[in-house]
C-alpha cells in the first residue's frame, strides 16, 4: 500500500471497531506535498513561520490534513524523503507537522 493511500485508509476507516492498530508507519519517497519536477520546485513553496502553513497546498496534501485529529497518537512514524544528489537532502516544500 502506498503512503497516501494508507494515509487515506487511516483517515476512512479509524472509526471502525475492526480497524487494527497501527504501532509503526514507516513511509519512503511520499509525495504528499507534490512531486518536484512536476508540480512543484524545491523553493517555490514558502512556510509562514508565524502559521506554519505552506504558502501553497497541493489537493492530496489538503485532504490529509484532517488527519491531525484523526491519527494514531500512540503510532511511530519514520518518514525517509529526500535526495538532491548534491549530497545533501535539506529542501523541503511543505510537509504534514505533528
Amino acid at each position: 500500500m502506498g503512503n497516501l493511500e494508507f494515509a487515506n485508509y487511516i483517515r476512512r476507516y479509524h472509526a471502525q471497531k475492526d480497524f487494527p492498530g497501527v504501532e509503526h508507519w514507516v513511509s519512503m519517497a511520499r509525495h504528499y506535498d507534490g512531486i518536484v519536477g512536476i508540480n512543484d520546485e524545491p523553493t517555490k513553496t514558502k512556510i509562514d513561520a508565524k502559521t506554519g502553513k505552506p504558502s501553497r497546498m497541493e489537493p492530496e496534501y489538503r485532504a490529509l490534513l484532517s488527519l491531525r485529529n484523526i491519527f494514531p497518537r500512540e503510532t511511530n512514524v519514520l518518514n525517509i524523503f529526500g535526495n538532491l544528489e548534491n549530497g545533501t537532502n535539506m529542501v523541503v516544500s511543505n510537509h504534514i507537522k505533528n
